[in-house]
């Protein structure tokens, strides 16, 4: 392993993540969903996260709404210390703030109709892996059918594999969820069938993943 690793030092060395593409492997998994995939991971020793999120203890990126979307997605938000010093009441706050939040609201739930048998229900609930479906009739239908207060107002353009700074307008949860669909996509390309298969197959043989762009190959791809 140490020899595989001395190679990837000097593959890495004086590059950075814009000189690299992955290279992909057969995929072994049917869909890169992440309701299906393993995606979990260790933040520390005792704490074992279900996504692979934590967002940062800044006091313009992690306050009560942001740790809580974090959670209810899996993830973890620790929220800042930027108060005034030796203030910790206003921080505490903000934590009982999260810990209250116990109920989710699923905006785009899996739904059947009065009409719908239960073996096709029982298939639905099979595909989606839901425990519960909602039984609506069109009325109740079109008062769920309303606009998203969820929606996040986007605009960037970028190469396939750069790093790009998007302003963004609007909920953190798509965001957050776009994240989680790339992360699966990665696992696709990998071959691998979740987050941690992809971290020991890389740990196991680092070579194979990676692939150097050339000078050219960089400007071709970078440079329009």
């Amino acid at each position: 392993m140490s020899s595989g690793f001395d190679a990837l030092a000097e593959l890495v060395r004086g590059a950075t993540f814009d000189d690299f593409l992955l290279r992909p492997q057969y995929s072994v998994i049917e869909r890169r969903d992440p309701s299906v995939i393993d995606l979990s991971c260790r933040f520390s020793t005792h704490i074992t996260l279900k996504r692979p999120l934590v967002s940062a203890n800044m006091d313009t990126v992690t306050r009560a709404p942001m740790a809580i979307v974090q959670a209810e997605e899996g993830g973890i938000g620790i929220i800042d210390r930027g108060f005034r010093n030796g203030d910790i009441e206003p921080q505490v706050r903000e934590v009982e703030k999260v810990k209250r939040m116990q109920h989710i609201i699923i905006r785009d739930p899996y739904a059947v109709t009065p009409e719908t048998s239960l073996a096709a229900a029982a298939s639905l609930m099979k595909r989606s892996r839901a425990g519960t479906l909602v039984v609506v009739d069109d009325a109740i239908r079109d008062r769920l059918d309303v606009e998203d207060d969820e929606v996040v107002d986007l605009e960037a353009l970028g190469a396939e594999g750069t790093e790009v700074s998007v302003p963004a307008r609007g909920s953190v949860r798509p965001i957050v969820q776009d994240i989680l669909k790339h992360l699966c996509s990665s696992i696709s390309y990998g071959g691998a069938r979740s987050l941690e298969e992809l971290r020991q197959m890389f740990r196991a043989d680092p070579m194979r993943y990676l692939v150097k762009l050339s000078a050219s190959a960089k400007r071709e791809s970078y440079e329009r």
